[in-house]
């Protein structure tokens, strides 16, 4: 099975940014590589879901299918209502 290419970036860490980035690598007894790779990865990955979200919810305002603020609003007061109802249920 032929190697995952891989590329070089280098970056600039406070200090102790880098100190708890060696203390990680000591406790896991991995490279420090190998973590901020990891790490990259898996925000990078959060980081596209959460902006295709956006640009997702965006495309769907203009489309009109958005809800106004007093619905979202009264959807919200709604939902509370009910939590404090079950709530109160529970409680008695």
């Amino acid at each position: 099975m032929p190697a995952k290419r891989t590329t070089t970036l280098t970056v600039r860490l406070s200090a102790q940014t880098k100190a708890k980035l060696d203390r990680l690598a000591s406790i896991t007894e991995r490279s420090k590589s190998f973590l901020v790779a990891r790490m990259l990865d898996d925000h990078i990955d959060r980081e596209i879901a959460i902006c295709e979200g956006t640009l997702d919810a965006m495309r769907s305002i203009e489309r009109g299918e958005g809800a106004s603020h007093e619905q979202v609003t009264q959807n919200l007061d709604r939902i509370i209502a009910d939590a404090y109802a079950r709530h109160a249920r529970k409680s008695a």
